[in-house]
């Protein structure tokens, strides 16, 4: 789920979880559109990082007829967000 509140001139940091390769094309476009969603706030900074899917909705996402692209790298996402997750926030939030 996508939610941005923002006016022309904010400022707007974007945060994301998700199951999908960090650096996959699902999440670059993913972020691509929320960015294009902030009605042209500033951005101050952009993190995402995989995030574990509750077994029971992975399961019933593997069923359907045609699975998300992202499902083949759900797997790699349990135990995420994990303390290096974490640093890498720490780190961009430092930056700001």
């Amino acid at each position: 789920m996508i939610v941005i509140v923002s006016a022309k001139g904010s400022k707007v940091f974007l945060f994301a979880s998700h199951g999908a390769a960090k650096n996959s094309d699902h999440v670059k476009n993913a972020v691509e559109y929320a960015v294009n969603l902030t009605n042209g706030a500033q951005i101050s900074g952009i993190f995402t990082c995989q995030g574990e899917i509750n077994p029971k909705v992975l399961e019933k996402i593997k069923q359907k007829a045609e699975p998300p692209v992202w499902i083949k790298d759900a797997d790699a996402a349990v135990g995420h967000p994990d303390e290096n997750d974490f640093k890498d926030l720490i780190n961009i939030i430092n930056k700001l």
